[in-house]
């Protein structure tokens, strides 16, 4: 019994055989579970109001979120989860639309102002100089 042989046959033992044999099948689930598609526009022009309503806190409540959902004819889990991108994607454009660069980024919370640089309105006021 050579110590090349022992190793071989611990890294072939059932344990790992069978480990082998499932990640595939839970990688191609995965796989499947992940082809997606955009809500409906009609959702989006709901939430997107809502969102417009509530600038200056765009938190929804549990119940809120329930609502929306109802609403929209998506589930609660698609509304979290579009306000946590819209948030992070939109929530300070809308808000400089709405109040204006400086009012705007007193309301934003700091870490979401954290990392933002080249902003457009900033490259702008550069030009008028």
């Amino acid at each position: 019994a050579r110590e090349g042989g022992r190793r071989n046959s611990r890294d072939s033992g059932p344990a790992n055989k069978s480990a082998m044999q499932t990640r595939p099948s839970t990688s191609s689930s995965r796989a499947e579970k992940r082809k997606r598609e955009n809500l409906p526009a009609q959702a989006v022009t709901q939430l997107k109001e809502w969102m417009r309503h509530n600038l200056k806190r765009p938190y929804p409540t549990d119940q809120e979120k329930s609502e929306l959902a109802m609403a929209a004819s998506v589930t609660v889990q698609q509304v979290s989860n579009w306000f946590v991108n819209a948030r992070k994607r939109i929530w300070q454009q809308m808000l400089q639309e709405k109040y204006g660069q400086d009012q705007a980024s007193a309301l934003m919370p700091s870490r979401m102002l954290a990392g933002r640089s080249g902003n457009s309105l900033d490259d702008d006021e550069e030009d008028e100089e």
